[in-house]
């Protein structure tokens, strides 16, 4: 998936169409992708992630947001990284993928190790990020991402 592919539509608006199912419009993808203030909500918590495909979203993992820091894994992977928020409801991540067993291939390669950014931005309700992932050295490829709020952290 390239951020802007030949008819135009960006990854963002592809994730949410993903996300809203094929009766989404243009309407409430704008709904999504606009700016607000969110003022003192946190991403901290436990959240699943899924990235988007051909046919809809994938569940790839679990993820542990805190303070910055986030640690994850799944069936063949595990990730570790950080994330700054802003007030506007934006976030940047930066993760390191490690995978085992059975690679899959991320970015049109198979690898041990990845490191990726995320450029996402939380919804309203402050329980749905999306956003689209891309790896530095390979700026032709991004892929869908979101994350789904699951619960706060243990105390």
């Amino acid at each position: 998936m390239s951020a802007t592919p030949k008819d135009g539509t960006s990854v963002y608006k592809r994730a949410a169409s993903i996300y809203y199912g094929a009766k989404s419009d243009l309407h409430t993808v704008c709904m999504v992708l606009q700016p607000r203030e969110v003022g003192s909500m946190s991403v901290d918590g436990v959240w699943s992630s899924d990235i988007g495909g051909a046919y809809g979203w994938e569940a790839i993992g679990t993820v542990f947001f805190e303070n910055g820091r986030l640690l994850g894994g799944g069936r063949n992977h595990y990730s570790s990284g950080s994330y700054r928020e802003k007030p506007d409801g934006h976030i940047r991540f930066h993760l390191d993928i490690n995978q085992f067993g059975k690679k899959r291939a991320l970015f049109g390669r198979k690898s041990e190790q990845l490191s990726i950014d995320i450029r996402a931005r939380l919804d309203e309700k402050g329980k749905t990020i999306l956003g689209e992932a891309t790896m530095p050295e390979r700026p032709e490829y991004s892929i869908a991402v979101r994350f789904r709020k699951r619960g706060e952290l243990p105390e």
